[in-house]
């Protein structure tokens, strides 16, 4: 008997091969667990599975094969095949169970084999540069192996690409379409921001890394563009729980209060231009009504979890002018975190 390389299978050469723990298999599971496979059987196998791989809907016990073997730590040079197409999957498979089989697997198999610096780093390139990709099935079955990576990565490799798994994620959080994908990358971009924390992560030196992204956030914060600072305040809302009182800590609730002014200011505009051309004050759109809320809610969160945060100097300004302008501010999102925090926080 030859395998599909061409190489004959030596029935002596055997390897027990573990039971397949998909649901679909476990009747059969005492029988499997008494197999046992030849390398060369092993490899024919892979080619039988990277064949039916490559249909549109690939079987399921497809996937329990590729399970199976993985479980076992076998390596063939057509596992990394097979990991290529399952990303394929992942992305374009027609249903959604393929799709979830397939970023189950691929995150399997990132982190059980050997790969170099440079195969992971193209491996986590194709995750986080198809964030975006066109179709909303394939972008929330990415996000699903993007959350088990950040799960599951090991802190050192965590710590030196925190910033690459951070980054394509803001923009899915803040504009993507698709409310399951808006869900699913603000699960992830909180979950990666909680192992980096300091007082709660599991990433030693975490804190750094923490440090480094929130000083992006902060950037962006700042920028010109109402959208990436709509983007930036949202994401600040996830840091403000995880940051203990500091220096850190000030610069997001400073960061907070300004973008509260900034979003008075341009209403205050509008409203004169509107009083100008003789028209009807127009209700603020998302880009200018979006930062407050999601800066007041960053500013609520980091005083529900740090309470001493409350006499901060960062915040005298909050107390002093800024909030009773909010609270006539015209939206009411705006307004209900705004008075949540008058009366929910004593000084």
């Amino acid at each position: 008997v030859s395998d599909s390389s061409g190489d004959s299978v030596d029935e002596d050469e055997e390897a027990p091969l573990p039971a397949p723990t998909a649901p679909a298999a476990s009747g059969g599971a005492a029988a499997a667990r008494a197999l046992t496979l030849s390398d060369g059987q092993l490899r024919w196998l892979l080619e039988f599975a990277h064949t039916r791989l490559l249909e549109p809907t690939p079987p399921p016990c497809v996937f329990v094969l590729i399970k199976a073997v993985l479980g076992r730590r076998y390596v063939g040079a057509r596992l990394y095949d097979i990991a290529g197409r399952l990303g394929e999957l992942v992305l374009g498979a027609d249903d959604a169970t393929s799709r979830d089989h397939a970023a189950e697997l691929l995150c399997s198999f990132l982190l059980a084999y050997p790969l170099g610096d440079a195969r992971v780093l193209e491996r986590l390139h194709f995750v986080v540069a198809n964030v975006g990709y066109e179709r909303a099935d394939g972008r929330r079955s990415l996000l699903k192996l993007y959350g088990l990576l950040v799960k599951k990565l090991p802190a050192a490799p965590l710590l030196k690409w925190a910033q690459l798994l951070f980054v394509p994620l803001v923009p899915r959080l803040s504009d993507d379409p698709d409310a399951g994908c808006r869900k699913a990358a603000g699960a992830t971009l909180e979950l990666l921001l909680r192992r980096l924390a300091p007082d709660a992560g599991d990433a030693s030196d975490g804190g750094r890394a923490l440090g480094g992204l929130l000083r992006l956030t902060l950037l962006w914060n700042a920028d010109a563009d109402a959208e990436l600072r709509r983007a930036a305040a949202q994401v600040g809302a996830l840091f403000a729980p995880l940051l203990p009182v500091g220096e850190s800590l000030d610069l997001l609730l400073r960061a907070s209060v300004t973008a509260l002014a900034v979003a008075l200011a341009d209403g205050a505009r509008s409203d004169a231009l509107d009083a100008d051309a003789g028209r009807a004050a127009a209700p603020p759109d998302d880009a200018q009504w979006q930062p407050a809320y999601h800066s007041l809610r960053a500013l609520e969160r980091a005083l529900s979890a740090r309470g001493a945060a409350v006499h901060s100097v960062a915040l005298n300004e909050l107390w002093t002018t800024t909030l009773a302008h909010v609270l006539e501010y015209r939206h009411v999102w705006v307004r209900l975190p705004a008075a949540r925090l008058r009366g929910g926080f004593p000084r």
